[in-house]
Protein backbone atom coordinates (compact mmCIF):
# COMPACT_ATOMS: atom_id res chain seq x y z
CA UNK A 1 0.00 0.00 0.00
CA UNK A 2 1.59 3.58 -1.24
CA UNK A 3 0.18 5.79 1.40
CA UNK A 4 3.35 8.29 0.96
CA UNK A 5 0.67 11.29 -0.13
CA UNK A 6 -1.27 10.48 2.59
CA UNK A 7 1.63 10.94 5.27
CA UNK A 8 0.32 7.93 7.68
CA UNK A 9 2.07 5.24 6.52
CA UNK A 10 2.37 2.19 8.90
CA UNK A 11 4.70 3.45 11.56
CA UNK A 12 2.72 6.12 12.02
CA UNK A 13 -0.19 3.68 12.58
CA UNK A 14 1.47 1.99 14.99
CA UNK A 15 2.74 4.79 16.74
CA UNK A 16 -1.36 6.09 17.13
CA UNK A 17 -2.33 2.66 18.08
CA UNK A 18 0.49 2.61 20.96
CA UNK A 19 -1.09 6.52 22.01
CA UNK A 20 -4.51 5.64 21.67
CA UNK A 21 -4.30 2.50 23.52
CA UNK A 22 -1.97 4.50 26.32
CA UNK A 23 -4.90 7.02 26.00
CA UNK A 24 -7.40 4.04 26.58
CA UNK A 25 -5.95 2.89 29.02
CA UNK A 26 -5.52 5.84 31.35
CA UNK A 27 -9.05 6.72 31.02
CA UNK A 28 -10.64 3.70 31.75
CA UNK A 29 -8.21 1.67 34.10
CA UNK A 30 -9.74 2.55 36.78
CA UNK A 31 -12.83 0.20 36.28
CA UNK A 32 -10.77 -2.49 35.30
CA UNK A 33 -10.75 -4.12 38.55
CA UNK A 34 -14.99 -4.11 39.00
CA UNK A 35 -16.67 -6.98 38.60
CA UNK A 36 -18.51 -8.28 35.39
CA UNK A 37 -21.99 -6.57 34.90
CA UNK A 38 -25.31 -7.60 32.94
CA UNK A 39 -24.79 -9.74 29.85
CA UNK A 40 -20.94 -10.06 30.59
CA UNK A 41 -21.92 -11.48 34.13
CA UNK A 42 -24.20 -13.99 32.91
CA UNK A 43 -22.65 -15.04 29.80
CA UNK A 44 -19.58 -15.12 30.19
CA UNK A 45 -18.31 -15.17 33.87
CA UNK A 46 -21.25 -16.94 35.15
CA UNK A 47 -20.51 -19.64 31.83
CA UNK A 48 -16.86 -20.38 33.31
CA UNK A 49 -17.42 -24.12 33.17
CA UNK A 50 -18.40 -24.02 29.42
CA UNK A 51 -15.54 -21.75 28.76
CA UNK A 52 -13.46 -24.63 30.26
CA UNK A 53 -14.86 -27.10 28.29
CA UNK A 54 -12.90 -25.06 25.31
CA UNK A 55 -13.34 -23.25 22.06
CA UNK A 56 -16.02 -25.69 20.37
CA UNK A 57 -18.32 -25.32 23.58
CA UNK A 58 -17.60 -21.47 23.71
CA UNK A 59 -18.89 -21.14 20.18
CA UNK A 60 -21.85 -23.04 20.96
CA UNK A 61 -22.85 -20.27 23.20
CA UNK A 62 -23.54 -17.61 20.10
CA UNK A 63 -22.37 -19.82 16.86
CA UNK A 64 -23.42 -16.54 14.73
CA UNK A 65 -20.86 -14.40 16.67
CA UNK A 66 -17.58 -16.33 16.57
CA UNK A 67 -14.93 -14.32 16.15
CA UNK A 68 -16.31 -12.42 18.88
CA UNK A 69 -16.34 -15.88 21.11
CA UNK A 70 -13.25 -16.69 20.07
CA UNK A 71 -11.92 -13.37 21.55
CA UNK A 72 -13.36 -14.02 24.64
CA UNK A 73 -12.31 -17.68 24.58
CA UNK A 74 -8.70 -16.98 24.28
CA UNK A 75 -9.10 -14.04 26.96
CA UNK A 76 -10.16 -16.70 29.82
CA UNK A 77 -7.70 -19.10 27.74
CA UNK A 78 -4.92 -16.67 28.45
CA UNK A 79 -6.22 -15.28 31.82
CA UNK A 80 -8.96 -17.10 33.50
CA UNK A 81 -12.28 -15.05 34.20
CA UNK A 82 -10.48 -11.87 35.82
CA UNK A 83 -11.96 -9.07 34.45
CA UNK A 84 -9.25 -7.00 34.12
CA UNK A 85 -7.56 -8.51 31.16
CA UNK A 86 -10.65 -8.84 29.46
CA UNK A 87 -11.08 -4.99 29.72
CA UNK A 88 -7.14 -4.66 28.61
CA UNK A 89 -8.28 -6.25 25.27
CA UNK A 90 -11.02 -4.35 24.75
CA UNK A 91 -8.87 -1.02 25.37
CA UNK A 92 -6.08 -2.87 22.92
CA UNK A 93 -9.15 -3.23 20.37
CA UNK A 94 -10.32 0.12 21.00
CA UNK A 95 -7.06 2.00 19.95
CA UNK A 96 -6.73 -0.43 16.77
CA UNK A 97 -10.32 1.12 15.76
CA UNK A 98 -9.24 4.45 16.18
CA UNK A 99 -6.00 3.59 14.10
CA UNK A 100 -8.06 2.40 11.38
CA UNK A 101 -10.32 5.61 11.35
CA UNK A 102 -7.54 8.02 11.27
CA UNK A 103 -6.24 5.94 8.33
CA UNK A 104 -9.74 6.05 6.61
CA UNK A 105 -9.67 9.71 7.53
CA UNK A 106 -6.87 10.78 6.07
CA UNK A 107 -7.25 8.69 2.91
CA UNK A 108 -10.72 10.22 2.60
CA UNK A 109 -9.47 13.71 3.00
CA UNK A 110 -6.71 12.97 0.33
CA UNK A 111 -9.21 11.91 -2.33
CA UNK A 112 -9.76 16.13 -3.46
CA UNK A 113 -6.52 15.69 -5.32
CA UNK A 114 -5.03 18.89 -3.14
CA UNK A 115 -1.32 17.89 -2.67
CA UNK A 116 -0.30 21.01 -1.51
CA UNK A 117 -0.08 23.02 1.47
CA UNK A 118 -2.14 23.10 3.90
CA UNK A 119 -4.24 20.11 2.59
CA UNK A 120 -0.94 17.50 2.85
CA UNK A 121 0.40 18.94 5.82
CA UNK A 122 -3.13 19.03 7.74
CA UNK A 123 -4.11 15.85 6.60
CA UNK A 124 -2.08 13.06 8.72
CA UNK A 125 -2.83 15.62 12.21
CA UNK A 126 -6.83 16.11 11.45
CA UNK A 127 -6.93 12.37 10.86
CA UNK A 128 -5.17 11.95 14.26
CA UNK A 129 -7.58 13.84 16.02
CA UNK A 130 -10.48 13.09 14.52
CA UNK A 131 -9.26 9.44 15.57
CA UNK A 132 -8.50 10.36 19.25
CA UNK A 133 -11.77 12.27 19.83
CA UNK A 134 -13.27 8.51 18.86
CA UNK A 135 -11.02 7.18 21.42
CA UNK A 136 -11.49 9.07 24.32
CA UNK A 137 -15.14 9.89 23.86
CA UNK A 138 -16.89 9.62 27.07
CA UNK A 139 -19.19 6.85 24.98
CA UNK A 140 -16.15 4.60 24.43
CA UNK A 141 -15.84 3.75 28.26
CA UNK A 142 -19.13 1.48 28.00
CA UNK A 143 -17.28 -1.08 25.37
CA UNK A 144 -13.65 -1.03 27.06
CA UNK A 145 -15.66 -2.00 30.72
CA UNK A 146 -18.47 -3.81 29.44
CA UNK A 147 -16.89 -6.84 28.28
CA UNK A 148 -19.71 -7.99 26.05
CA UNK A 149 -19.45 -4.90 24.44
CA UNK A 150 -16.50 -6.13 22.67
CA UNK A 151 -18.20 -7.31 19.64
CA UNK A 152 -19.46 -3.28 19.06
CA UNK A 153 -16.26 -1.92 19.07
CA UNK A 154 -14.81 -4.80 17.00
CA UNK A 155 -17.40 -4.02 14.85
CA UNK A 156 -16.10 -0.45 14.39
CA UNK A 157 -12.30 -2.38 13.76
CA UNK A 158 -13.97 -4.11 10.90
CA UNK A 159 -16.17 -1.58 9.27
CA UNK A 160 -13.49 1.00 9.52
CA UNK A 161 -10.53 -1.32 7.94
CA UNK A 162 -12.99 -2.38 5.10
CA UNK A 163 -13.89 1.12 4.23
CA UNK A 164 -10.01 1.89 4.31
CA UNK A 165 -9.21 -0.81 2.25
CA UNK A 166 -11.74 0.50 -0.02
CA UNK A 167 -10.78 3.82 -0.26
CA UNK A 168 -7.04 2.75 -0.72
CA UNK A 169 -8.00 0.21 -3.95
CA UNK A 170 -10.51 2.57 -5.46
CA UNK A 171 -8.22 5.86 -5.23
CA UNK A 172 -5.37 3.57 -6.79
CA UNK A 173 -3.53 4.04 -3.11
CA UNK A 174 -3.32 0.22 -3.57
CA UNK A 175 -1.71 -1.47 -6.89
CA UNK A 176 -3.28 -4.81 -6.72
CA UNK A 177 -6.86 -4.09 -6.99
CA UNK A 178 -7.93 -7.85 -7.46
CA UNK A 179 -6.89 -8.68 -3.81
CA UNK A 180 -7.08 -5.54 -2.57
CA UNK A 181 -10.87 -5.74 -3.00
CA UNK A 182 -11.12 -9.58 -1.36
CA UNK A 183 -9.16 -7.91 1.34
CA UNK A 184 -12.44 -5.29 1.65
CA UNK A 185 -14.65 -8.06 1.05
CA UNK A 186 -13.18 -10.44 3.98
CA UNK A 187 -13.09 -7.07 6.28
CA UNK A 188 -16.64 -6.34 5.68
CA UNK A 189 -17.70 -9.92 6.16
CA UNK A 190 -16.05 -10.00 9.09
Amino acid sequence: MNLSRVHLGPREIVALFFLYFALAFVINQPGFHSGMIYDSSGLIEGKEQIFARGLGETLAMVPARPLFMTSLYLNYAMTGMNPYYFRLLNAGILAAAGAALALLLALIISLDGRTGPPTRSWTPAVAAMLGLVFVVHPLQSLVVLYIWQREAIMACFFYFSALAAYVAVRSGRLSRTAPGLVLVGLLFFV
